[in-house]
């Protein structure tokens, strides 16, 4: 997992390189900024489109529970994404945001009994897989339904 971790690592410092950002910009800029926001588009995207479903009003039942999960869930990833920018978004730096971002993590890596690798993993990877799979499985839903 250290050598994805720094494959990951290795690839958002080029990203940055594009930009001019050294690397602790392009985390905050990518990971704090952008990254929760990002995660909300295929959310909301899949809401609409269930809504969209629903109205045209082809099989009401498994229309009805589907949208009721994603809007749900969108309602989450929401809330989740607005509270993680919140958390670090405080007034200083850049700089200042980093280093608060960075004790955090290894404050709850070591709360949680693992490593600050595998927590930037389950945050950054293993997260965005699960959400992007659920959404899936709705949108096969979604499909089924539309027939």
């Amino acid at each position: 997992m250290e050598y994805i971790f720094q494959i990951l690592c290795g690839m958002l410092y080029l990203f940055g390189l594009l930009f001019g950002w050294n690397y602790q910009e392009t985390s905050v800029y990518v990971c704090i900024y952008a990254f929760p926001f990002l995660m909300l588009v295929p959310f909301v995207l899949t809401s609409a489109r269930a809504f969209y479903i629903f109205l045209r009003g082809q099989r009401k039942t498994l229309t009805t529970i589907l949208l009721l999960l994603v809007v749900a869930a969108t309602g989450c990833a929401f809330a989740g994404s607005l509270c993680y920018f919140h958390k670090f978004n405080i007034d200083g730096s850049v700089y200042d945001q980093y280093r608060y971002c960075m004790d955090w993590l290894y404050e709850t890596a070591a709360h949680l009994h693992m490593s600050y690798e595998m927590l930037n993993m389950w945050i950054y990877v293993f997260g965005p897989l699960l959400s992007f799979v659920f959404l899936g499985l709705v949108n096969m839903g979604l499909t089924r339904a539309k027939r």
